[in-house]
């Protein structure tokens, strides 16, 4: 083991003190193994942390794509519910009820403008607010 210690230091010793040129012999060792470090170095410093923050990045992304067709899912399935909560309780019929008691003149404008429809789309809305509170 001496020996090996011997062998090394005197190695060092020329390797430092020769004046050989970079590409040749023990210079272009040392310049690879200079090489090597700065390599192993740039890469704990700089590529890893880059590489962590992509993976976090990727995953954040992925979790909010998810949430966001979670999101679509759950607001179809609502409106599909509101949809036949709204037919059971037969909504249009009980409004077309109630505007056959108004003048007719006030009737054409109301189907005209498609009042109706409107009032319809808005409870919906709200039948929708309310089942996507219950599926939360």
């Amino acid at each position: 083991m001496k020996i090996f210690y011997v062998i090394v230091s005197i190695t060092l010793f020329f390797a430092v003190s020769s004046t050989a040129s970079a590409d040749t012999g023990l210079g272009a060792f040392f310049s690879f193994v200079t090489g090597l470090g700065e390599d192993v170095w740039n890469l704990a410093t700089n590529k890893t942390p880059s590489l962590l923050t992509r993976m976090y990045a990727y995953l954040v992304e992925w979790y909010v794509m998810v949430q966001v067709f979670a999101f679509a899912a759950a607001v179809e399935i609502s409106w599909s519910v509101a949809g036949v909560i709204l037919e059971d309780l037969a909504l249009g019929s009980k409004l077309n009820a109630a505007i056959s008691f108004l003048p007719n003149d006030v009737q054409a404008a109301l189907t005209q403008l498609k009042i109706l429809d409107a009032i319809e789309l808005i409870i919906q809305a709200y039948v929708t607010r309310f089942t996507m509170e219950l599926i939360r």
